[in-house]
């Protein structure tokens, strides 16, 4: 629920969810929590918490706090790869954003579908993202500013880890070898 509210604020902008995935964090931590014993309840009803929380509670719990915290640390990092969902290509770009920490960023696909569309609506930026060549492109923006796209997941590492070199220049758009 706290990701969920987190990751509301950042799409949509509405200062209530960022409050509300904040209350979420707060009613746990006092009413669910115990910091002398480390224990997390995974259910609280009529005034009572019980039952200990498995792994998977707490998993959820940091994952929502650590959304939580990425969006306060403040400029939104956009990584949108454009192209065809279940693809190879697109799966390749994702994995590398996937396996790394990036505070604060949100990850958009941008498929050509309704929900790009949608989305254009709010953030102009997107409508002009697309496959470079037939192949999954990747653009890392801030701020509605974008680099380079790449359809190079190496290319992406480097961009995403803030790398002066990209590895391959012919892989980045518009470059040349």
């Amino acid at each position: 629920m706290i990701s969920g509210f987190a990751r509301a604020y950042q799409v949509l902008g509405d200062t209530r969810y960022v409050e509300a995935a904040v209350n979420a964090g707060n009613f746990i931590r006092k009413q669910m929590y115990d910091g002398d014993s480390g224990v997390l309840q995974r259910r609280h009803r009529d005034g009572e918490a019980a039952i200990e929380g498995y792994a998977d509670d707490y998993a959820f719990l940091i994952k929502g706090l650590l959304d939580l915290y990425e969006f306060q640390l403040g400029r939104p990092r956009q990584i949108v790869i454009a192209g065809s969902p279940n693809a190879a290509d697109t799966q390749a770009l994702l994995r590398e954003v996937n396996a790394r920490f990036i505070p604060n960023k949100v990850v958009l696909l941008a498929d050509g579908a309704g929900g790009q569309k949608a989305l254009a609506r709010r953030f102009e930026f997107i409508a002009s993202l697309r496959p470079i060549d037939g192949k999954a492109a990747a653009y890392v923006c801030e701020n509605g500013v974008c680099k380079l796209p790449t359809t190079d997941p190496a290319a992406l590492a480097a961009l995403l880890d803030g790398s002066m070199e990209v590895p391959k220049r012919s892989s980045v758009a518009g470059g040349a070898e």
